[in-house]
């Protein structure tokens, strides 16, 4: 019995280490614990951190600082617009509208993204999808994006206008894969 009880407490100390283990939301302006409605505009200097036990469900809207999410964004729209808008995603995002544009702009996606339409554009990134990503429509113009992760494309995936879209693991586009000119 011994014997079995070091097995298991081996067994408990090999799955504990291969969890994946993310980055902890660090340097919070604000951090939001529980439920929230309120709409959030998230400016030059400031990161607001969601909570692993946190679900936002206002409008949020990046422009200038940093998002670090570990909890559940589930909202109409999501917007990171503009340089050094940053939204590092540790949770869940379920939203109508994904939209990350203007230069400098940076989606990281470790967790899950459900959407219904995902606009990448005009120099921003979608920089690090190691997560899961599911959505009707992602279109990337102009701007650059690359998976690590996993992403389904219910219909289209439109890579426009100089964009640029690097795959690295799972891919599944439902109807379209669109190149338009200058796109890679």
């Amino acid at each position: 019995i011994n014997e079995m009880k070091k097995i298991y407490a081996a067994l408990a100390a090999i799955l504990l280490l291969s969890y994946p283990v993310f980055s902890q939301c660090s340097s919070c302006t604000t951090t939001i614990s529980s439920n929230d409605a309120n709409t959030h505009v998230v400016t030059s200097g400031t990161t607001l951190c969601i909570g692993s036990n946190a679900t936002v469900t206002g409008r949020i809207v990046v422009s200038g600082g940093t998002i670090c999410n570990q909890g559940t964004i589930h909202n109409q729209n999501l917007i990171i617009t503009g340089s050094g808008s940053t939204l590092n995603n540790y949770g869940t995002i379920i939203s109508d509208s994904l939209l990350v544009f203007k230069t400098g702009a940076v989606l990281n996606n470790y967790g899950f993204i459900t959407d219904s339409t995902i606009s990448v554009s005009a120099g921003a990134f979608f920089n690090n999808n190691s997560g899961t990503v599911t959505c009707s429509v992602l279109t990337d113009s102009a701007a650059t994006f690359v998976n690590n992760g996993n992403v389904t494309v219910n219909m289209d995936l439109g890579n426009a206008y100089n964009g640029t879209f690097t795959n690295n693991n799972y891919m599944k586009i439902g109807h379209d894969f669109l190149n338009g000119v200058g796109a890679t």
